[in-house]
C-alpha cells in the first residue's frame, strides 16, 4: 500500500515466509523519457532508473511495516535516495532468501507513487 512518500510492506503471515531472510524496495523511474529497459535491479549509483532503495530484515519489518522512500539514507548496502518532486515511481516489494552464497528474490509490484 503507497501512501505519500512510504510504502507498506505487508507482511502477511510470517510462517509462510520462514526461509526468507529481508525484504528489498525497488524502486522504478515511470517515464516515457526512459531509453532503455532494464529488467535487473541494482544499486542506485549504477542504475539510477531501476535500483534497490533497501534491504530491511524481515525482523524490523514486522515492528514496522511502512517504509519512506527517498529519506537519503542507506539501508543494508543500498541507498534510498531523495525523489525527484513532480516524478512517477513504481515500487517493488521483495522477498530475499539466501542459500549458500546463492540470492533468491522474488518481487511484485507494490504501487505506483506520484509526487
Amino acid at each position: 500500500m503507497c501512501f505519500e512518500s512510504s510504502v507498506a510492506i505487508f507482511t502477511g503471515d510470517f510462517s509462510l515466509y520462514m526461509s526468507y531472510r529481508s525484504y528489498q524496495i525497488g524502486v522504478e523511474i515511470n517515464s516515457a523519457l526512459r531509453r532503455r529497459q532494464t529488467h535487473e535491479f541494482g544499486h542506485f549509483i549504477e542504475s539510477p532508473e531501476k535500483y534497490i532503495a533497501a534491504e530491511l530484515p524481515k525482523e524490523s519489518v514486522k515492528k514496522d511495516p511502512e517504509f519512506e522512500i527517498g529519506d537519503n539514507e542507506v539501508y543494508g548496502e543500498y541507498f534510498n535516495p531523495i525523489l525527484m518532486e513532480g516524478g512517477t515511481y513504481i515500487l517493488y516489494i521483495g522477498y530475499v532468501s539466501r542459500f549458500n552464497e546463492t540470492v533468491s528474490t522474488n518481487q511484485y509490484v507494490a504501487c505506483e507513487l506520484k509526487l
